[in-house]
């Protein structure tokens, strides 16, 4: 009877937290209100409907599918419908990136012998066994995070641009809000200190990949440390973790053309993994102490990234406050209510403080680098450079059909709902409840949180690719929520439990072998041709410009030209790759009427200007009266202008 209200509570909750989505335009508010609502909501429907005596019960079969129903159907509709008519990316476009049908079938087969077999094995359950798993998944890891090592990039990769020309900005000595801005957050600042103390500044390519990867190491031994709490399966475990790193870095850099496409991977993971594995640990251990690690953790986050910063944030202040309901309802705590409800209400306030706490570290951290670098204070939301930047969302700009919020909603939502069905009976029946449907709260809330935000603040729709990391993990924990040995009495529910297993297994599978198949594909050590991108972009530089100390440039990739010609970039002008209106070209326009270098112009950074007519016109003028007629390359792409 109770499933049929838990059912009942979700479903309210979620289409009340739907029409939050729909009514709420700025991009933090919906996030914090369709969580907080739905949360709420499902509290109070719940509760309110457990006095109430239901006139109909629903098959406990049935009502195991009816959260999957609606899953099904979207994921139908993906495949037939296109997600983004620009892209004309639809479920078929994705799944061309699996293994071919024929596989799927041998892997299918090969999941159902495991189940059937693995408890008859207990080789696979020695101790020799899960270090060999744990072995090779960590090397697994490492040898996906060094697909991420390369030499050198492409002249023209607007990408991998935008992520490396702060780096090089601030150990050419300029500051971020100062000397210049950043749409991706303060994150330059611990790279360049990373890259200074390892003295990788006379290889810079290399040294920047080389933490790159780490970084990448890092994030996914974070999720395979959450995996192994989560699954007792060492040997599945393995499939798992490949699984979850096929999306966020094969799919994703074959998705933009092999090109790096660092902002993901691992820029906007590395917190949320890093933050997600000491929850786990605190929650699995029981070590609440531990938790203001948490709170430094989220100050470097909100440093490193604001945006996924502070939903890392949001995601500790819920999980501390569900994790102090978990470990203090008892019947004397119901039966003295009133005292009770106050101290409930003092640790709320005492996890706002923490809140705050790391609001305010993130601001100190941020000032006292300003300061002691040039003896001055700056203003910290110039540190939401990057939320003004991108502030049109796929929804409020119909890229995107609203049918896919459904499909966002249903996996977290489901993992939300039976974190609170334990909670609920743990509060309702005094039933002790299990890690796994205790840990699906901070997967699922910091899952929707991720996705909120890739689906509203990004304009490509396949930059959700690196969630599913989460949602794997969500469908993990949800399936292995009884011990993986346990044994009904009941056969039906034998047969259903298998059933759910052989559809996980498979699944997780599939995708983790498609790893495997894609992993020859993907190795961007070198670009093809750009031997011959170099010497026509590099050399028509060398050749036209006299004086190279005297240099200008406004192209893609800007930095990494300075760098070649072992020059600093020192600039005070916005970077082609964070150039986004009026404001950027008005700098350029007041730089160029006094600058005294020559000036080398691509034809992106025109194309910037030709978007206002009146700007570009002033343009036209300035370089008329100052410069001589542009040598243009060979390739016609690059514009000399030299003093007159």
């Amino acid at each position: 009877m109770d499933r049929t209200k838990y059912y009942i509570s979700f479903y309210i909750s979620s289409l009340l937290g739907f029409f939050c989505i729909l009514i709420i335009s700025t991009n933090l508010f919906q996030y914090m209100t369709t969580c907080f609502i739905f949360l709420l909501s499902f509290i109070a429907t719940y509760s309110y409907l457990k006095h109430k005596i239901m006139v109909f019960k629903l098959p406990s079969s049935l009502l195991y599918f009816i959260p999957i129903i609606p899953f099904v159907i979207v994921s139908i509709y993906g495949f037939i419908s296109p997600i983004n008519k620009e892209y004309d990316l639809t479920g078929k476009y994705y799944a061309s990136f699996l293994i071919p049908s024929y596989a799927m079938i041998i892997v299918i087969i090969l999941t159902i012998i495991y189940l059937i077999f693995n408890d008859r094995l207990p080789v696979f359950h020695s101790k020799l066994a899960k270090w060999i798993f744990v072995f090779l998944g960590l090397s697994l890891i490492v040898a996906v995070a060094a697909l991420f090592h390369i030499k050198y990039i492409m002249p023209y990769d607007l990408h991998y641009d935008a992520y490396f020309y702060p780096v090089y900005r601030i150990l050419s000595g300029q500051l971020l809000y100062v000397d210049f801005e950043n749409i991706y957050g303060n994150y330059a600042y611990i790279m360049a200190a990373l890259i200074h103390i390892t003295g990788g500044e006379n290889n810079l390519i290399s040294s920047f990949s080389t933490w790159i990867c780490i970084l990448t190491a890092i994030s996914f031994i974070s999720i395979y440390y959450i995996l192994s709490k989560i699954c007792r399966d060492a040997f599945f475990n393995i499939l798992g973790i490949a699984a979850i790193m096929f999306f966020p870095t094969l799919f994703l850099t074959r998705q933009q053309g092999y090109s790096y496409y660092l902002q993901y991977v691992p820029h906007r993971i590395l917190f949320p993994c890093l933050i997600l594995a000491f929850i786990t640990y605190i929650f699995y251990s029981k070590k609440i102490k531990y938790w203001n690690i948490i709170i430094v953790l989220n100050a470097f986050a909100m440093f490193w990234n604001f945006e996924t910063g502070i939903i890392c944030a949001l995601v500790s202040f819920l999980c501390d406050i569900y994790y102090f309901l978990i470990n203090s309802i008892s019947q004397k705590n119901i039966i003295n209510g009133k005292k009770y409800i106050r101290e409930l209400l003092l640790y709320i306030l005492k996890c706002f403080i923490k809140l705050c706490i790391a609001v305010l570290l993130f601001v100190f951290i941020l000032e006292l680098i300003t300061y002691i670098s040039s003896s001055n204070l700056i203003n910290p939301l110039k540190a939401l450079f990057g939320l003004q930047m991108f502030s049109a969302g796929i929804l409020s700009s119909t890229k995107i059909n609203t049918l896919y919020w459904i499909f966002i909603w249903m996996i977290p939502g489901i993992g939300i709902t039976l974190s609170i069905k334990a909670l609920l009976d743990h509060i309702f029946h005094y039933k002790e409840p299990s890690f796994n449907e205790i840990i699906l709260f901070p997967l699922s809330v910091l899952c929707l949180g991720l996705m909120t935000y890739a689906l509203f603040k990004q304009q490509h729709p396949y930059n959700l690719s690196p969630i599913f990391y989460i949602y794997i993990l969500i469908m993990i924990a949800i399936s292995q929520n009884k011990s993986y040995n346990t044994i009904h009495k009941n056969r039906k529910e034998n047969y259903h439990f298998l059933f759910r297993n052989i559809v996980l297994y498979s699944i997780v599978g599939i995708i983790g072998c498609s790893l495997f198949t894609n992993y020859i594909y993907c190795n961007r050590a070198t670009y093809k041709n750009v031997e011959g991108y170099l010497p026509e972009t590099l050399g028509e530089i060398e050749k036209n410009v006299p004086d190279q100390n005297k240099l200008t440039i406004m192209t893609i990739n800007s930095s990494y030209f300075y760098y070649l010609l072992d020059l600093p970039d020192n600039k005070r002008l916005p970077a082609t790759a964070d150039w986004f209106g009026d404001t950027q070209s008005e700098q350029v326009l007041q730089y160029l009427q006094t600058s005294e270098d020559t000036i080398v112009i691509d034809n992106l950074t025109l194309a910037h200007l030709a978007l206002n007519k009146t700007i570009y016109q002033q343009f036209e003028d300035i370089m008329n009266k100052r410069y001589q007629s542009p040598y243009i390359s060979t390739n016609e792409n690059i514009h000399i202008y030299l003093l007159k």
